[in-house]
């Protein structure tokens, strides 16, 4: 597919189909390779792809980036649940979806870096500030992180003095809303121009720029790298095991 400007991209939980949607009007089904127009979209603060989609259970909603406006994407419609506002507080913040609800954690707004953590409440239909206890994060934007047994793992990002180096690690254990603070070692500044997954095991980085992808295993505590000739094609790469 060729888009004039970057389409909203999504797994629609529902169906278990991806789609995209471009120009803030069309749907594509990437597996049946059909398109659809958008049946409803009403009330949308920006336009579409500054929203990030969070599956949950057989539901796919769509967050603003800068936390604030949600909507369900339901039935080939953008369907408004909140009544909050485009809040612009909390730009490329942490965001991650814990027992069914959603969460923002971090970001940058109104001239400052955050370290606060909020939450959607589906009953208020508004967020809130979720108190912690604990050495929380220093006030980053763009953080890496892992969600695994009730833990959140944040790291790297960027802040007030620029871009941070590896070399803090943050774990908050969501039962008990503590954070704490650990000292580890990676090998590279982790930056905006990196691209991540996660899988059940833990987090990818691709280095675009190094030919090489790194993948963290928190619950083993060491990282690997595999290096590659080609910034595509990764089999057949030499694996270093490392410890944090």
């Amino acid at each position: 597919y060729s888009f004039k400007d970057k389409p909203l991209f999504l797994f629609n939980s529902n169906t278990n189909e991806f789609n995209l949607i471009a120009d803030d009007s069309i749907i594509y089904n990437i597996k049946n390779k059909t398109k659809t127009k958008l049946l409803n979209k009403t009330n949308v603060p920006s336009i579409l792809n500054e929203y990030k989609y969070l599956n949950i259970q057989d539901k796919t909603y769509l967050i603003h980036k800068g936390c604030g406006p949600v909507f369900e994407f339901r039935n080939d419609s953008i369907v408004r649940i909140d009544n909050s506002f485009l809040h612009l507080n909390q730009l490329s913040a942490v965001v991650f979806n814990y027992n069914n609800e959603i969460y923002f954690q971090g970001g940058y707004g109104l001239f400052t870096y955050k370290n606060i953590l909020t939450k959607f409440d589906f009953t208020s239909k508004e967020w809130a500030l979720v108190k912690t206890k604990g050495i929380a994060p220093i006030p980053l934007s763009h953080s890496q992180h892992f969600l695994k047994n009730n833990k959140l793992y944040v790291f790297a990002g960027e802040g007030n003095e620029g871009f941070q180096n590896s070399t803090h690690l943050y774990i908050l254990d969501l039962k008990t809303l503590k954070w704490e603070e650990f000292n580890y070692s990676l090998p590279y500044i982790y930056n905006v121009d990196e691209f991540t997954f996660t899988d059940e095991n833990g987090l990818y980085i691709i280095f675009r720029d190094k030919l090489r992808i790194v993948f963290i295993d928190f619950a083993k505590n060491i990282y690997k790298e595999y290096e590659t000739n080609n910034s595509v094609k990764i089999f057949n790469g030499n694996v270093k095991d490392n410890v944090l």
